[in-house]
């Protein structure tokens, strides 16, 4: 987990009673730790970035409010313990990366709390919104929270191209994607190369790549 990254005007409130785990995306493609937590701050008015926790398309895990009471979910921060994912999934589809992140940390809280997998929740189920979008992968997300808990293992299809040229192709197209001054906040991250050449990349990120390069490379 990464901590040290956010930061607080005052003193956050201390919460005791965790009873729900609401999930959340940014309704947005592209915004990281920074433009999350910029946006809650300079926009809302914010003592800092409202979430718990943040998880990027990479699958790396934030620490934003922590064990503290949240600004998520207006009217349910006093119990609820808010969780957001990189990317806007009404348009995109939650990366493997994220889902298997989702899981390890969902998993410890439940744990934690003594809750179980139905108080794993969207934003949705608290409030009039379409987060954390139709593309969110709730059920799976409980699934394998279960299977974490129960000590299973998870198996991920992993991208292999038999063809030599085909894979050096696609890795070039993903650093390409990564450099910032050619494509700005629309670049991804370069631990994305180094699982396409460590044969890290599951199937179903290697598409949700492929979708994203080809959308921002026309």
């Amino acid at each position: 987990m990464i901590t040290g990254r956010a930061y607080f005007s005052r003193r956050l409130s201390s919460i005791s009673n965790v009873r729900k785990l609401v999930q959340h995306h940014m309704a947005h493609e592209t915004w990281d730790f920074d433009d999350v937590q910029h946006y809650h701050r300079a926009g809302n008015g914010w003592n800092g970035i409202g979430y718990n926790y943040w998880i990027s398309f990479d699958g790396k895990i934030y620490e934003g409010r922590g064990i503290a009471q949240g600004a998520h979910v207006s009217g349910h921060n006093n119990y609820t313990l808010g969780i957001g994912y990189q990317g806007h999934f009404d348009r995109q589809r939650m990366t493997d990366a994220q889902l298997r992140a989702g899981a390890e940390l969902n998993a410890w809280l439940v744990d934690k709390y003594n809750l179980t997998t139905s108080d794993i929740i969207g934003h949705n189920d608290l409030a009039l919104t379409a987060c954390p979008g139709r593309n969110f992968r709730m059920d799976e997300l409980r699934q394998m929270v279960n299977d974490i808990l129960r000590g299973k293992g998870v198996s991920v299809r992993m991208w292999n191209p038999t063809s030599r040229s085909l894979k050096e192709s696609a890795i070039n197209a993903i650093k390409e994607m990564t450099d910032k001054e050619k494509y700005g906040k629309a670049a991804i991250s370069k631990s994305w190369v180094e699982k396409a050449e460590k044969g890290e990349l599951t199937i179903d990120d290697a598409t949700a790549l492929g979708m994203y390069i080809a959308r921002h490379t026309k």
